[in-house]
């Protein structure tokens, strides 16, 4: 996958929002606020203030799939193991963990005099209490759904069973839903409070919670992985991104997560502030009833990604925020491979294709869409298809609608994206291309053995060499036989002040504010 950036800064993978800084008033200076020093030599900015869309509903970690709650908890709590910008774990509250022959057990060592931030001691007994907490709590699940139980195998390390080997766990464990909480406190001020009052052994310790207005966290000076250079955040809520941008500029916030594509020429007009993006876990596709004529032939669905302008999707309707694509994983997924086959906007080929599979003079067909974004998208395929010969007619449905139509197998062709968890080629496009899951999330159809008995080997697999060969092989595989053709990655962004750096992008827009600073 080739990379394309649109913004005044590139920042690497590794998410779903960002953090900024405030804007100087000279561009050459520093930004300074009431916590600098006028004319200290030396002296940085130390606070940050961040906007975004919405109010946490929860602040209990185990009891909000929300991103704005996320992104406050995140930097609150921490997890077993961390995933770095490559999507590699590396120890947190774990120091070191080793996986039984049979992938169904891992035992994780617990670092050693860890504090929560009332200045107690975290241990094994706090480990084994946040993960039962979390098999109890549905919206923890993306963390716990592989999960069958845990123990304390003596004081210093926990035993963590699974249900069925997994090789994603570890991304999993890492997941904002599961951190390490302390057993006494969540049991001293009970469910409700604890949603309102967190306390964790993070980067950053709660301060206040003032409702539909701010979260506000002072840094944990005694924090084990690290002294955090930004010692006061303050994470707004601003509903409307326009808005938002109006008060960057005026450097009333200092960052913004996630501002509209309709707002990126906009923010790339002042020179005091740039656009941090990376890639998201998210794509957006083309798919094909592989079961019904005359998409059950591969040549028709090879002249459609030839026919696809995906430059023209990119630049013309998506403000060019994203990245063109021919597979359906980034470079950093086990198993990505350069070994794939292009599918250029190339008419011509199209044709010939067309033409090979018996349908010279075309087709008459349907496009089926969720929402107005994709409408567009089809819009732009219709066009180049009737070039071919291919008279596609365009159905935009309610997504529910849209679901049991295409659930059904009564369409032909339809748009749609979709987002996953963790880097991985099963979680990326298993639902749409496993044969086993026809009648529920295979839409395709799609339905073939070897790629299916190498799903089956993958989904057992923890030997992530054996696994980058078993992906490499479904991904050739999948751009030779295109049940689906992904056209555009999506990304996240951080709109903030020239002067913050920020090392990566993180693709669920989290953030981790520690590796944060001024420049």
């Amino acid at each position: 996958m080739k990379r394309k950036g649109m913004c005044l800064f590139m920042a690497m993978v590794l998410t779903v929002s960002v953090l900024f800084a405030g804007c100087g008033d000279d561009a050459g200076d520093a930004p300074k606020t009431e916590n600098t020093e006028e004319g200290a030599a030396g002296e940085v900015k130390d606070s940050l203030i961040i906007g975004h869309y919405g109010d946490p509903p929860s602040l209990d970690p185990n009891n909000s799939l929300n991103d704005c709650a996320m992104r406050v908890t995140t930097n609150i709590y921490d997890t077993l193991v961390r995933m770095d910008e490559h999507f590699k774990a590396q120890p947190c509250i774990a120091e070191s963990w080793t996986v039984s022959e049979d992938g169904l057990e891992y035992i994780f060592k617990i670092r050693e005099k860890v504090k929560f931030h009332n200045g107690e001691e975290l241990t094994a007994d706090d480990v084994v209490f946040s993960i039962e907490r979390g098999l109890d709590f549905p919206k923890a699940s993306p963390s716990y759904n592989k999960v069958k139980g845990v123990e304390k195998v003596d004081e210093h390390n926990v035993k963590v069973t699974l249900i069925a080997p997994y090789n994603q766990i570890l991304a999993n464990l890492a997941l904002p839903f599961g951190p390490i909480m302390s057993k006494a406190y969540v049991e001293s001020v009970g469910d409700e409070e604890f949603g309102r009052t967190p306390m964790g052994t993070g980067p950053y310790k709660f301060v206040e919670w003032v409702k539909g207005e701010k979260v506000v966290l002072e840094a944990n000076e005694e924090y084990f992985l690290g002294e955090s250079q930004i010692k006061h955040v303050e994470l707004v809520t601003i509903a409307d991104t326009s808005a938002a941008l109006l008060n960057l500029e005026s450097g009333d916030i200092d960052a913004y997560c996630d501002i509209q594509t309709s707002d990126y020429a906009l923010a790339q007009q002042n020179t005091n502030i740039k656009t941090v993006e990376g890639d998201a876990l998210g794509y957006e596709f083309v798919q094909f009833n592989t079961k019904k004529a005359p998409f059950d032939n591969v040549k028709v669905r090879q002249a459609v990604a030839f026919a696809l302008d995906k430059e023209s999707m990119l630049v013309g309707i998506n403000d060019n925020i994203g990245t063109k694509i021919d597979t359906v994983i980034t470079e950093d997924g086990i198993g990505y491979t350069d070994k794939i086959a292009l599918y250029d906007y190339n008419l011509d080929k199209a044709k010939a294709l067309l033409e090979e599979a018996g349908y010279p003079d075309g087709f008459d067909c349907d496009i089926h869409v969720p929402s107005d974004l994709y409408g567009k998208y089809a819009q732009v395929l219709q066009s180049s298809l009737s070039e071919i010969g291919i008279r596609a007619e365009i159905k935009q449905e309610e997504l529910s609608a849209y679901k049991v139509t295409t659930g059904g197998g009564n369409y032909d062709i339809a748009i749609n994206g979709c987002s996953f968890t963790v880097m991985d080629v099963f979680e990326s496009c298993g639902d749409l291309t496993y044969g086993k899951k026809i009648g529920d999330t295979n839409s395709t159809f799609y339905d073939n053995p070897r790629v299916n008995e190498l799903y089956d080997e993958a989904l057992v697999t923890v030997d992530e060499e054996r696994l980058g060969e078993i992906y490499e092989e479904i991904l050739v595989i999948l751009n030779e036989e295109m049940p689906l053709v992904p056209f555009i990655w999506r990304v996240r962004n951080v709109t903030c002040d020239k002067h913050l750096n920020i090392p990566f992008m993180d693709p669920y827009a989290f953030h981790f504010l520690q590796s944060w600073s001024w420049e």
